[in-house]
């Protein structure tokens, strides 16, 4: 069996369905169940968190392809899905008094607690946990691996393995006891054994593929194909957004959407016409007139039918016209997209406010956010001092940085002598500036590892959402860390410096 990488792989490289397919039908049951969980088991709200952590990871596939386990990814990815979901006022105080009174009741009744009083606060205390005992405690109990498997996955030995398990149960076990619900490790253990996977409902794996391989090819072509429109079709959800999105589009978009409809209306007939076309074998004896009636009947379908048809291809063909005379059309689709988007990701937290880039300030790295706000000032102001201050590499990262600055032709090495003064200039000169930024959320993995979920604005209106990983180093101060996912941006970089294509501009 294909592990995680070599799937991400196959579809980032090629555009595999089949290996997203097999992704989604691995993963599926960590993420859904991990949602219900959040949302206090609302099953509808719980497959739309599936689905747009899948589109999510079909969208950065690129960006993982590095990755062998992608359990903990899709797990993080859930939890901040989900967190979003239930971000309401009233829905947070319903989920806190409720843990409150089922708190009190089993403090009354009995040390060991049971899954309903468990289950509200299980996912906030795995986000505090460190990266390696997450990935054990999802891997051994959330996905049902034996213990030889979770060896396998993490490289260790089966003892070894064990041992970590323990250790990271502990670790839950300690968090779950500042919440007051105190424990024992056997009986932990058998609660996360029994109650942590719930079944996906049947066909959600075959839907959260289609659509999102569909979502994510229109992101990468630009434009929606008529293929695309007919893998969103599949899903019932999305003939509803399609209408919506339909109202508002420009008459362009809409001769394009009718185009996608009689192509599909136009094969459907075909169909029709085929088997109204075979020859059924002749009855023995003389036809009876209800049989003689019957088959007048299909004769004038079939007459139809051939009409039908000849009136669509004339319709066709004309929308195949208007398309040919609007050769901007891909271009105004995908601005009208990306404006979507953006309207999108800046209504997830309207009470966290934009900070423009006038009001940036360098202000320290004594936390993540001050850091993120000292690297966006120096990027603002050019400072090469603070930008170098602000940012680490991650040792893998570091050394194929190195190795792709190696590959360069001479004249880029001469010009910026290493691998860092490369990254100064593009960052600080010739990336698209931002016009404001707001974190929208913080986890700590640790004493010294935080994970920031970032949106920023370009001065040209596009909105980006990120996942920013920063460390703090023995000085106490927190850095921004370059991972081994910046590398394609890198060789986007190196490759636009190249005198061919310096050559062309």
């Amino acid at each position: 069996m294909a592990d995680d990488g070599t799937l991400i792989r196959a579809y980032a490289r090629s555009g595999s369905e089949d290996a997203f397919a097999a992704l989604v039908q691995r993963h599926l049951g960590l993420v859904y169940s991990t949602a219900l969980r959040i949302v206090a088991r609302d099953e509808h709200l719980a497959k739309d968190i599936s689905q747009t952590v899948f589109i999510d990871l079909a969208r950065k596939a690129a960006l993982l392809s590095n990755r062998q386990v992608l359990t903990g990814w899709l797990y993080t990815s859930a939890c901040f899905a989900a967190a979003k979901a239930v971000r309401s006022e009233c829905r947070r105080q319903a989920r806190e008094q409720e843990a409150q009174i089922m708190q009190e009741e089993i403090n009354a009744a009995n040390p060991d607690p049971d899954w309903e009083s468990i289950r509200p606060i299980l996912d906030s205390a795995m986000m505090e946990l460190k990266g390696t005992d997450r990935e054990a405690i999802l891997l051994r109990f959330f996905e049902e691996r034996s213990l030889a498997e979770l060896g396998n996955r993490l490289g260790l030995n089966e003892n070894a393995a064990r041992k970590r398990v323990e250790r990271a149960l502990e670790r839950l076990q300690n968090l779950l006891a500042r919440r007051g619900i105190t424990s024992t490790g056997a009986a932990l253990t058998l609660l996360l054994t029994h109650q942590t996977l719930a079944a996906a409902p049947a066909g959600l794996a075959a839907s959260i593929s289609a659509v999102s391989l569909a979502s994510a090819g229109a992101t990468a072509s630009g434009g929606i194909s008529i293929l695309n429109l007919l893998a969103m079709i599949k899903a019932k959800t999305i003939i509803i957004g399609a209408l919506v999105a339909a109202s508002a589009m420009t008459p362009i978009i809409l001769q394009h959407q009718t185009n996608a409809r009689l192509r599909a209306e136009l094969e459907t007939l075909r169909s029709q016409l085929d088997v109204a076309s075979r020859p059924e074998p002749a009855p023995e004896g003389q036809l009876d007139a209800s049989e003689l009636e019957r088959l007048r009947r299909e004769n004038a379908d079939l007459a139809r039918l051939r009409g039908d048809i000849a009136s669509l291809r004339t319709q066709l063909a004309g929308a195949e016209k208007i398309k040919r005379q609007a050769p901007n059309f891909a271009k105004l689709n995908r601005a009208d997209e990306e404006e979507a988007e953006g309207k999108a990701l800046l209504a997830k937290s309207p009470d966290i406010l934009m900070t423009p880039v006038h009001l940036w300030t360098n202000a320290g790295f004594a936390t993540p956010s001050a850091a993120l706000q000292t690297l966006n000032w120096a990027i603002a102001n050019r400072d090469t001092n603070a930008f170098g201050n602000a940012l680490l590499w991650d040792a893998n990262a570091k050394a194929r940085a190195e190795a792709l600055f190696a590959a360069a032709p001479e004249s880029v090495r001469q010009k910026y002598e290493t691998i860092d003064g490369l990254i100064y200039d593009w960052w600080l000169n010739n990336a698209t500036p931002v016009a404001a930024a707001r974190v929208l959320s913080q986890i700590d993995e640790g004493p010294n590892e935080a994970t920031l979920l970032e949106q920023h604005v370009y001065a040209d209106g596009r909105v980006r959402e990120n996942t920013l990983q920063f460390e703090r180093d023995q000085s106490g101060n927190w850095r921004q860390v370059l991972p081994a996912e910046f590398m394609p941006k890198l060789n986007a970089v190196l490759g636009n410096l190249s005198p061919a294509a310096q050559a062309g501009k």
